[in-house]
């Protein structure tokens, strides 16, 4: 989670204010507390909160968290978890984001914290039902048409069925009214075809793919959660433009069987640490980005698309597909592609989906 941001507005909420936040500093989470109006006033904790944090406790009243936040509200995509506590500590509420942006949990651990009552209010864990968006969160898939969500969440809470289809393995025990059908195992060779027609029928349906082609005949139908398990390997000239490094982008996922929504990390070489290009078109799509060493690169083993002349520049023979595996840690599923001076490669790492949440 990315920073948690604290407000309290008496003395007695600050010191329960800064419990919690030495609470969850020493769970190795990033917590800061304010004082209403020093420096910071209600409207702009609220304001810098939804674009900074991943998180906002409340410490004192519901009402005073909701006017705060009701301008800023945007979607359970979007929106940083939210918690409200009394200053007595005598109950912590998740009020917004429980599952995406892990509200519920946050209580939780505000509970254990400070001894309070965690109080959750979302359906699914109510009545003990499977949470599609808690584990997408979990599972670390990125949801395409969140819309779904509800529909999902609503046929599970009616006792319907829902249909599970992925092209991964998923480790554990399958929930009550899931049934599962895995298209791919871990072997490339057992890929099964996937057109809305085959895969779904009219129930409501979840699909578990980074396969370019089956979530563009399914999305239209069903919820589709993609593993963030694709990482793109990048390198560069100097000084190359954004431009130019969007429209390599754009070609190389056109003849990419991996849907663009899979990738999770931009890799290349620390030279381009500071290259504004790539930076630029790392924050376009909201994508991190990490670089490695030469020798980080160079150790690693592997067949790969060699330069002599990006040998003599970097030291090491070629950036993309080297920084694609240090990223992830897995195979190259996309070799070298140049396109104006930019060299792109994917590699996607092992995929570890389970039920248990």
């Amino acid at each position: 989670m990315k920073k948690i941001f604290l407000i309290s507005f008496t003395d007695n909420g600050q010191a329960l204010a800064e419990k919690i936040t030495c609470g969850l500093n020493q769970k190795e989470m990033e917590a800061q507390a304010f004082r209403c109006g020093n420096p910071l006033s209600l409207s702009a904790f609220a304001s810098q909160g939804f674009r900074k944090a991943g998180a906002l406790i409340f410490v004192g009243a519901m009402g005073i968290a909701i006017r705060a936040i009701a301008p800023h509200v945007v979607s359970k995509v979007k929106d940083p978890a939210v918690v409200v506590i009394d200053e007595k500590g005598n109950n912590a509420i998740s009020v917004l984001s429980g599952h995406l942006g892990g509200g519920n949990e946050l209580t939780q651990l505000v509970a254990e914290i400070t001894g309070a009552n965690p109080v959750i209010t979302t359906a699914t864990d109510v009545q003990g039902v499977f949470a599609i968006d808690l584990w997408t969160k979990k599972n670390n898939c990125k949801i395409l048409r969140p819309d779904r969500i509800k529909v999902i969440s609503a046929a599970l809470l009616s006792g319907e069925k829902v249909d599970f289809v992925s092209d991964y393995e998923i480790s554990g025990q399958v929930p009550k009214n899931v049934e599962l059908r895995v298209l791919r195992g871990q072997k490339e060779d057992k890929v099964e075809s996937c057109t809305s027609e085959v895969c779904f029928g009219e129930r409501a349906n979840v699909l578990v793919s980074i396969d370019k082609t089956k979530i563009e005949n399914a999305k239209e139908k069903c919820l589709v959660a993609v593993p963030q398990i694709a990482y793109l390997g990048v390198g560069c000239r100097k000084g190359t433009t954004e431009h130019a490094i969007e429209e390599c982008f754009e070609e190389f996922m056109r003849k990419s069987g991996i849907s663009a929504d899979a990738i999770c990390l931009v890799c290349s070489i620390d030279l381009k640490k500071d290259e504004e290009g790539l930076i630029s078109f790392c924050k376009k799509h909201e994508l991190e980005f990490k670089t490695f060493s030469a020798e980080q690169l160079s150790a690693v083993e592997g067949e790969f698309s060699g330069s002599n002349f990006v040998q003599k520049i970097t030291g090491v023979d070629n950036v993309c597909e080297r920084s694609a595996i240090c990223g992830s840690g897995g195979i190259i599923v996309n070799r070298k592609m140049a396109k104006n001076g930019v060299t792109m490669a994917i590699a996607t790492a092992h995929v570890n989906l389970d039920w248990r949440l």
